[in-house]
């Protein structure tokens, strides 16, 4: 008889027997007896033992039974969703190209805890179980305005901004900074949050924030826009092109540009042929400032050293009401004109109506539906024309009050070729004058001199 020879593995998961030839024939019940003489009654493999009677392989390890190794557990795994973000950002831009951003809104999810798995039990040759080892777990590490849910599964933004990783933890960004010029390398710029741009803003290029937009060098025939901050910029060379808005604006320079403020506009150095309008102030405060050229609309205030230049350039100044004001007046004015030619129709077919039935004319039905309908319509249009008047009456008041606080501060030269409007009233300069304060009252244009420590 063979002599039959059993090994098994360290990790009990292989049994191997080794035959040993001695003369005698080889049987499978011998090759059986011997496994299950070691304990071996897991993955025994019937198949190879009948190959082995059939066809002996001598003097080598033959595998003859396998376990079923543990599955072990899968570590906790953290999936920050940048790059999920940055597609979106490059779906919605309107100008393809630049390097796409990672912007999030307040409340959506920014990253994803997956947790750790237990595993899967295995089983050695023996038919005992083999523990898997369980993954390691690990928690969502949540810095500036992000925070963990209550299961700790998800980071969710608390603010709009650029989704990043600093110091290993997850944050979102209120401020995108871009260290050099926005150009085709960063594409339009439309950013939740505030905005910092080292460079310039290149001609034809867009930026957009919803907050302070601060900008190191020039913006050139380009379009920068903050919807609720202030927007800072060295200067700003328009070309006659692009749009520069905001709460406030500040630069150091403004040439042939279109700005539009809800409060100032501050310039160090000069104006030059600009259209520039401020629901409040638009003041150059450089101690050799002018505005030279252009319109300028004011709320409540210009303040320059010069005004206009010795070449007699056209320069016009209106000061005294916001121009979001005048554009609400003007809309509204619009529409009382609107409402009363339409009341007046209504009135003449309900007066129409009124004559038939007086006469005991019979009315079709889609008359008399009609007929009530404009009857609905007049209540209505009476409705809002005296709610638009009242508006109107609101906003008259508003501007008077203004009118108290209108002015022109020159502190040095009005020269020939400006023309100043404060409310109604219209002036034209005709001869150089110094030093002198423009104000509104008892409706026409006053002057008085100007004192050193006015704005």
């Amino acid at each position: 008889m063979a002599n039959v020879q059993v090994q098994v593995s360290s990790d009990k998961l292989n049994a191997f027997v080794i035959l040993k030839d001695d003369g005698r024939p080889l049987e499978k019940g011998l090759i059986l007896s011997a496994v299950k003489s070691h304990g071996i009654k897991f993955g025994i493999k019937e198949e190879r033992i009948q190959e082995l009677e059939a066809h002996p392989v001598y003097n080598q390890a033959i595998l003859i039974a396998s376990g079923i190794p543990p599955e072990h557990g899968e570590d906790a795994r953290i999936r920050i969703l940048i790059d999920e973000y940055a597609r979106r950002d490059a779906q919605q831009r309107v100008r393809k190209g630049g390097t796409p951003l990672p912007i999030v809104k307040a409340g959506e999810i920014v990253a994803i805890r997956v947790p750790p798995t237990e595993g899967k039990e295995g089983t050695d040759v023996y038919g005992n179980p083999i523990p898997p080892r369980p993954g390691k777990d690990q928690s969502l590490r949540c810095g500036k305005n992000v925070r963990v849910s209550e299961d700790g599964t998800k980071a969710i933004a608390e603010c709009d901004g650029i989704l990043k990783v600093e110091d290993e933890k997850i944050i979102v960004d209120e401020l995108l900074m871009i260290d050099g010029d926005v150009d085709y390398s960063t594409g339009d710029i439309d950013f939740p949050g505030a905005v910092l741009i080292k460079g310039m803003v290149k001609p034809g290029f867009t930026v957009k924030a919803k907050k302070d937009i601060e900008i190191g060098s020039v913006v050139e025939a380009a379009t920068v826009m903050s919807y609720k901050g202030e927007v800072r910029i060295g200067g700003v060379k328009g070309r006659g092109k692009g749009l520069i808005t905001g709460k406030t604006i500040r630069a150091r320079f403004v040439e042939n540009a279109n700005l539009e403020a809800d409060e100032d506009v501050i310039v160090e150095a000069s104006i030059i042929n600009s259209n520039v309008k401020a629901g409040r102030d638009v003041l150059c405060v450089g101690k050799e400032c002018a505005i030279v050229g252009g319109n300028i609309v004011a709320g409540r205030r210009v303040s320059c050293c010069e005004l206009g230049s010795e070449v007699a350039v056209h320069t016009r100044v209106d000061v005294g009401v916001d121009p979001k004001i005048s554009e609400k007046i003007r809309l509204l004015k619009a529409q009382l004109k609107l409402d009363q030619e339409n009341l007046q129709k209504l009135v003449k077919v309900v007066s129409l109506f009124k004559s038939r039935i007086e006469r005991d004319e019979d009315l079709p039905q889609d008359k008399k539906e009609a007929y009530q309908k404009a009857l609905e319509s007049i209540v209505n249009l009476r409705a809002s024309i005296e709610a638009t008047n009242q508006q109107l009456k609101e906003l008259q008041e508003d501007i008077e009050k203004a009118a108290k606080e209108a002015e022109i501060i020159v502190r040095n030269r009005v020269f020939p070729g400006v023309e100043v409007t404060m409310f109604s009233e219209r002036y034209v300069f005709n001869q150089v004058a110094s030093k002198i304060v423009l104000q509104y009252r008892d409706g026409q244009i006053v002057f008085r001199g100007y004192q050193e420590e006015e704005v």
